[in-house]
């Protein structure tokens, strides 16, 4: 496991957009030293899915993940950039936004993990910051997409309930045929409970003396 920098008691790590690139991405861009390891180096666009490099660093918590990455070009004298993760890529959501202290000093792009045969497609968010005028290394913030993470977990809880009524009232509804002694036959709803007439111990009743008491006695 890779070591983690541990914060005060009470305090979390609530950098700024202004903070991850005046302070660290400038520092690690230029090679300066850094106050603490928590910003980590991590290949995130590499052959390890997000929620692998995600537990790796973190565990379960519900914290942000910060990491510094290289960028790497589809082609070397190219400027597009591979954004493959794994099984799957990240796809930009938006435009780059500039991100200002008195002047541009860089730009923030935010990325959603995308991979249809994954049940992780959409789950992941990646916001991806940039120095004005540097492509070596940027700094990336990996969260969890709960929002879509919840709507999902209702919808399958919704869908289990629809089910389960759907097969509640089916059963309701089922009916049962029973035949008399002239041959004629009759519909008969079900007992409530599958032990109150199939097995009574105690009578030892079949369904339909159950229902026609009396039905077969001379």
């Amino acid at each position: 496991m890779a070591s983690s920098s541990c914060l005060p008691p009470g305090n979390k790590f609530r950098p700024t957009d202004v903070d991850l690139i005046a302070h660290y991405l400038h520092k690690k861009v230029f090679g300066l030293p850094l106050s603490s390891d928590i910003v980590k180096d991590c290949d995130l666009y590499g052959s390890q899915e997000p929620w692998e490099i995600w537990k790796f660093y973190k565990g379960e918590k519900a914290e942000d993940l910060y990491a510094f990455t290289p960028l790497k070009k589809t082609s070397s004298k190219g400027k597009r950039i591979c954004r493959k993760v794994g099984s799957g890529a990240w796809y930009g959501e938006d435009a780059a936004q500039e991100i200002q202290d008195n002047r541009v000093i860089g730009y923030k792009k935010s990325f959603r993990y995308e991979n249809k045969a994954s049940e992780h497609d959409g789950e992941w968010i990646m916001h991806e910051y940039t120095l004005l005028g540097q492509d070596q290394f940027v700094l990336c913030r990996i969260r969890r997409n709960y929002q879509l993470i919840r709507k999902r977990h209702l919808g399958k809880k919704r869908k289990c309930h629809e089910v389960e009524h759907t097969d509640e009232n089916h059963q309701s509804n089922k009916c049962f045929k029973v035949r008399n002694e002239q041959g004629t036959e009759y519909e008969a709803m079900p007992p409530v409970n599958d032990h109150d007439f199939t097995k009574d111990a105690e009578a030892n009743l079949t369904l339909t003396e159950a229902l026609f008491p009396g039905f077969g006695t001379k």
